[in-house]
């Protein structure tokens, strides 16, 4: 059985005020997807922080999970995710990493985010 599954404009709409959904939904158009095609070598496994436009250092996407119609509610494929924010320090930012990643520099302005990544000890 094939559902319809909002994009990520429509996930948008629900987490960031200002936003609208019936500017999401015009954004990008649900796609159709049966329960063999959520899985994760078909919808990805990350997401460009770029497209999400808003600041983040990064963004971890969970693997999708085929949800059986239950009630009112029908069939889905739900992708959890999260959004990691910048820390800011007066002039200087840096990225937010989970625990036990760290900030390392990289390249570039010291004072930037965007020269650091998070990595392991």
């Amino acid at each position: 059985m094939n559902r319809r599954v909002p994009g990520l404009a429509l996930a948008a709409a629900l987490m960031w005020p200002g936003a609208t959904m019936e500017a999401a939904a015009q954004a990008e158009p649900p796609i159709e997807i049966a329960e063999s095609g959520c899985t994760a070598a078909r919808l990805g496994v990350s997401i460009d922080t770029d497209l999400i436009g808003e600041p983040v250092s990064g963004v971890s996407v969970a693997p999708p999970v085929w949800r059986a119609a239950a009630g009112r509610t029908p069939a889905h494929c739900s992708v959890d995710g999260a959004m990691a924010p910048i820390v800011t320090a007066g002039e200087r930012s840096l990225p937010m990493c989970s625990y036990p990643e760290y900030p390392r520099y990289v390249d570039g302005p010291e004072d930037s985010a965007d020269s650091y990544r998070c990595s392991r000890p």
